[in-house]
């Protein structure tokens, strides 16, 4: 077939045609108009390696107490991403913004925040991008706020933890010298 004969078959079906291309433009425009705009917003967390090495005392406390990383193949910042998506950190976020469902009122499930939620490594860096979306800009961004904000906190909680634990172990160290 020629182009020509292609133009006479287009033509001679030329209200079909049209009739199709309007319904698609007619469905596209509905879905579009009627589609609930969906914002999302984002943070990023600098995680820095800390250096667990006492060197006034020569003693190396990695080798005393380090479960950050038993096996050695794990990336410190994919291991920091599965605990931001962890279900204490997930619940706490959820009870802060007080993220209800919006059928039953009862706060919604990790699950399904985590459906919303996202955690990315950026590449080359020591960096974390956290991301939520929610049909509300406001909400979307207390929510990525106050994930940080626990994440930090929860992380602070656990320097603390550990800082105590190497104070009573060399506590203990020291008076088994005495």
């Amino acid at each position: 077939m020629e182009l020509k004969q292609y133009w006479q078959i287009l033509w001679k079906r030329r209200w079909w045609v049209l009739l199709a291309f309007l319904a698609v433009v007619v469905v596209t425009g509905v879905v579009t108009f009627t589609t609930p705009p969906v914002y999302e917003s984002s943070s990023k967390l600098l995680l820095e390696q800390k250096d667990k090495t006492l060197s006034a005392l020569g003693t190396d406390l990695s080798d005393i107490s380090d479960l950050s990383s038993i096996s050695r193949n794990g990336s410190p910042l994919d291991t920091q991403a599965e605990l931001l998506k962890s279900v204490p950190v997930v619940m706490q976020v959820i009870k802060r913004v007080d993220l209800r469902d919006a059928t039953t009122g009862n706060l919604i499930e990790p699950d399904d925040f985590l459906k919303h939620a996202a955690v990315e490594t950026i590449k080359g860096t020591d960096i974390l991008q956290i991301s939520y979306q929610d049909t509300s800009p406001i909400m979307a961004t207390q929510v990525a706020d106050t994930w940080a904000q626990v994440f930090l906190e929860q992380n602070r909680l656990d320097n603390r933890m550990e800082a105590s634990s190497a104070a009573q172990f060399i506590s203990s160290q020291l008076d088994k010298t005495k």
